[in-house]
């Protein structure tokens, strides 16, 4: 059997053997190029029932009739055609058993073939795919989005997503859950897309698009309208620790453990750029931590990163996704913080100069909406488009969440803080915006 690849005319040819006639499953190229492994066919068995072998593959199939599980779009699966599509092999760079399984069980009758592309894995850790299936006919569909995580945690967010964002959030679908013995699987439709669309990560759409900024107006104003639309005055002044909590737990043990030994000379060019050494950072830290501030409420998406966001390059029209820390009456403000902080980290080239990024940092740490920068560094265009980001998103805060600069700066820098030792950020900048942040608010 021999198949083409979606845009690249590349062809892959291989057979199998099984019980079923199968369709053999492959991996194409969707943006990036295919990556291309090793078969991976047998199925590990789990357990004896009734004195036969209890497969993996039969516990998901289980779970998909007992609990009423849907499929992508197309003609529902008996449990036989559920278990033919689950034969085929998936041609990727490390992917288990169980997590070829998991996305084989999501096509609907009439697949024929899949085709994946590996995406951002975010911050959490979890593998990120984006996939599509041809049909008999030929025909491909859109793309979707597939996540493999663990159990718990990818059964907490498809709770999330049928509570929070397909019943309020327009283009956002009624997800598909599947679970397996030890990870789970969540797929997510986003209505508005075509076969023709090339998703990608807002992270990487920024540095490449100077329409990066008017997609971030987008979002807030279009996709995340119904939740802060919604949004409501406090009855009291919330508490920052208290909102903080959560991404309080996967930071810094204590502000002793954010600054590496040997990294002094960082501290001191941060000091004389904003004139607030690092030996005060800790007591505002704490200080803002304690504190409260006046923010509306309403639902949030709770972890609204650059690589929590897609775009579709063709259309240029954004997604929220990864639904797995949204909450209600909660603040807006640390969607906001969230955003901003992964704008500045994440999208901005790590090579970068940093002394150029500090002395911007300190601007945007001091005044709510600065003036635009002509630069003449390395990843200049990059910088700018973050900058004009970052002011879109300030005056939102400002004109329709109607918070002033001053509130909303705390809570960044409490966000900052948290998000200090994570692994994956350009951290010598964040560790100097906190700084900065800190001299600001002290």
């Amino acid at each position: 059997m021999s198949l083409a690849g979606l845009s690249n005319g590349v062809i892959v040819s291989y057979g199998g053997v099984s019980r079923h006639p199968v369709r053999e499953l492959v991996n194409a190229n969707i943006g990036a190029g295919p990556t291309v492994g090793q078969y991976v066919l047998p199925t590990t068995v789990m357990a004896f029932e009734g004195g036969r072998a209890v497969t993996l593959q039969d516990k998901i199939i289980a779970d998909i009739y007992d609990e009423h599980r849907g499929f992508l779009p197309g003609e529902r699966c008996t449990v036989d055609e559920v278990a033919r599509h689950m034969e085929g092999s998936v041609k990727l760079d490390n992917i288990s058993d169980e997590e070829r399984l998991l996305l084989l069980s999501t096509l609907p009758r009439n697949a024929e073939q899949l085709w994946i592309s590996q995406m951002d894995k975010g911050l959490s850790g979890s593998t990120v795919f984006a996939i599509r299936y041809s049909d008999t006919a030929g025909r491909h569909s859109k793309p979707f989005v597939a996540k493999i995580g663990e159990l718990i945690k990818i059964q907490s967010e498809d709770k999330a997503t049928r509570l929070f964002a397909a019943p309020y959030l327009p283009d956002i679908a009624t997800p598909v859950c599947r679970r397996g013995e030890t990870l789970a699987l969540i797929a997510q439709e986003l209505h508005g897309l075509n076969s023709q669309a090339q998703p990608e990560s807002l992270r990487n759409y920024m540095r490449k698009s100077d329409d990066g900024p008017a997609v971030v107006q987008r979002l807030l104003e279009e996709r995340l309208y119904p939740w802060y639309s919604r949004s409501k005055a406090a009855t009291s002044p919330i508490s920052v620790g208290d909102l903080m909590t959560d991404y309080l737990r996967r930071g810094p043990t204590d502000i002793e453990s954010v600054l590496p030994s040997g990294w002094d000379e960082l501290t001191e060019w941060t000091r004389r750029i904003g004139g607030f050494g690092w030996a005060d950072v800790g007591s505002t830290v704490a200080s803002v931590l304690a504190g409260t501030i006046d923010s509306p409420v309403s639902i949030i998406h709770g972890d609204l990163h650059t690589q929590n966001v897609l775009v579709d390059t063709r259309s240029r029209e954004c997604w929220p996704i990864d639904f797995a820390w949204c909450r209600e009456d909660s603040s807006p403000l640390i969607d906001l913080a969230m955003l901003e902080c992964s704008l500045k980290f994440l999208a901005i080239p790590m090579r970068s100069d940093l002394r150029t990024l500090l002395a911007i940092e300190y601007r945007l740490a001091t005044e709510p909406d600065p003036e635009p920068l002509t630069l003449s560094t390395p990843y200049s265009a990059e910088i700018t488009r973050v900058i004009a980001a970052v002011a879109v998103l300030r005056n939102y805060v400002a004109a329709e969440l109607q918070v002033p600069f001053s509130e909303f700066r705390k809570i960044l820098l409490a966000m900052t803080y948290s998000l200090s030792s994570l692994e994956g950020l350009n951290r010598p900048f964040v560790i100097g915006s906190l700084q900065l942040l800190a001299g600001a608010a002290a």
